[in-house]
């Protein structure tokens, strides 16, 4: 099972990437966040987390997927990435996110309780953010041009090139979508949060 039973020590698996050997275990208990497998061991004492993100990020159809992550920044070394996407293939995913989110809670709930100076940021990172704005507008200008210069083109019988198809398809798909993907925006906007406030897995909950 990608999620544990045991409530001493949450664990959650998946495989991150291509580049990965196999599956990463994950557990937490209250001293450490340990990662086992995918061909490498590393544990990261909840004392020296500086600093944590969650958040959602939009996908593009079947084959990139949307999916949900968590980093964690350690004083010392890098990164730690969890997702909820386990990587089966080239463009094969599974959603694990019905197990990835209790874990990522329990988390965030240690790490609170351990270090109360670490900072907690809900949203996306500013740069992915501002570029999916920037996206969003461009298809929301592009969609109706090109529907103009396809029409125009079968109206004077001419054929659009092959190559055309792709890029023209990725726009229509995410024009089809856009309401939802500026609410998903709206939803993951940087922000800082208060573990420890009452309800403030809410913000999470909100981005399912």
């Amino acid at each position: 099972m990608p999620l544990g039973d045991d409530m001493d020590e949450p664990v959650y698996r998946c495989r991150l990437s291509l580049y990965r050997k196999g599956e990463d275990t994950f557990r937490v208990n209250d001293v450490a966040l340990t990662m086992t497998g995918g061909g490498s061991d590393r544990s990261v004492a909840l004392g020296d987390i500086r600093a944590v993100r969650i958040y959602e990020a939009p996908g593009l159809g079947t084959g990139f997927p949307g999916f949900a992550r968590c980093v964690i920044w350690p004083r010392r070394g890098r990164a730690v990435v969890m997702t909820s996407n386990h990587f089966l293939g080239l463009g094969r995913f599974e959603d694990r996110s019905a197990t990835f989110r209790p874990f990522v809670e329990a988390l965030v709930r240690r790490i609170a309780a351990a270090t109360p100076a670490t900072r907690f940021i809900f949203g996306m990172p500013p740069a992915l953010w501002w570029f999916w704005v920037a996206l969003l507008a461009a298809v929301a200008m592009l969609a109706p041009l090109s529907l103009v210069i396809i029409v125009a083109a079968l109206a004077q019988g001419r054929s659009l090139p092959v190559q055309s198809f792709i890029p023209l398809g990725i726009v229509f798909v995410v024009f089809l979508g856009l309401f939802g993907y500026i609410r998903q925006l709206r939803r993951n906007r940087p922000r800082r949060f208060e573990p420890r406030a009452p309800g403030w897995s809410g913000l999470w909950q909100a981005a399912a």
